[in-house]
């Protein structure tokens, strides 16, 4: 999460050997020797092509995923029936872990926002590993922190921030989760998720691109340097990134390798 972040974390594609691939995501990366030797077992390699509904609001939940590629959004429906973005979780984070909790269900839906895998396990199994190990239980705490702090700048952007700011961070944010920094979104889907209008979308789009930030083509966003959306961004970006660079990523090894299953 942020520019150093992805410095600290170097990318990697799933690397595949004969006994299966390196773990991406960087939660399972971080966990203990005993509670990843205890997830190791449950966890099931899934593909998730743009659009895979992986929570459905109101519904038990009954799996939670470690996004190892691709964008998830989280989306609230409004009143008029559109979906915003709340939340956003990439090869960082957790899908479903409000399930661990007393919440079994969710008002809100994640679907893939773009193609994208997973290490899926289900919340029975989760919640048996979460019990059982303390560090594990204190790693999702501090997650779950970073979470409200994302929840918390995204709320204060929509308050306080014009539209060229709440899109420099929303671009900021995706970079940060498709290191290749090729966006496979439309300025439709871009406005959808902002909870606004496509033109003034594709006007800051327009000034971003003047300033040689981004190169926009039909239906892909490419981010050719972020200093200038960072710059235009300012203080709405950066916090959650912080405090995840801190409390997380310390906890990170090497990536483990699992078998494919």
């Amino acid at each position: 999460m942020g520019s150093r972040h992805q410095k600290m974390l170097v990318f990697r594609e799933l690397t595949m050997t004969s006994a299966g691939y390196l773990i991406r995501n960087t939660l399972l990366n971080a966990a203990s020797e005993s509670s990843f030797g205890s997830l190791r077992g449950a966890l099931q390699q899934v593909n998730l092509p743009s659009g895979t509904v992986l929570i459905r609001a109101g519904e038990k939940t009954t799996h939670v995923f470690f996004i190892e590629t691709g964008i998830a959004s989280n989306l609230l429906r409004m009143t008029d029936g559109r979906d915003v973005e709340i939340l956003q979780t990439g090869f960082e984070g957790l899908i479903g872990g409000h399930a661990v909790s007393a919440a079994a269900s969710t008002p809100y839906r994640t679907v893939m926002a773009t193609d994208g895998a997973a290490l899926r396990l289900s919340v029975r199994e989760f919640h048996a590993v979460v019990n059982h190990h303390r560090t594990l239980q204190q790693m999702l705490e501090r997650y779950a922190y970073c979470r409200e702090l994302q929840l918390a700048q995204l709320s204060v952007s929509c308050l306080s921030h014009r539209l060229n700011v709440r899109v420099a961070r929303w671009l900021l944010m995706c970079r940060d989760r498709m290191p290749s920094g090729v966006l496979p979104f439309t300025h439709d889907f871009i406005a959808s998720c902002l909870g606004t209008r496509r033109a003034g979308v594709t006007n800051e789009l327009h000034i971003l691109e003047g300033m040689h930030a981004i190169k926009a083509s039909r239906g892909v966003i490419e981010i050719r340097d972020a200093q200038p959306i960072r710059r235009v961004a300012g203080n709405s970006y950066g916090l959650p990134e912080k405090e995840y660079r801190r409390l997380i990523l310390p906890l990170a090894k090497a990536s483990r390798k699992i078998s494919v299953n």
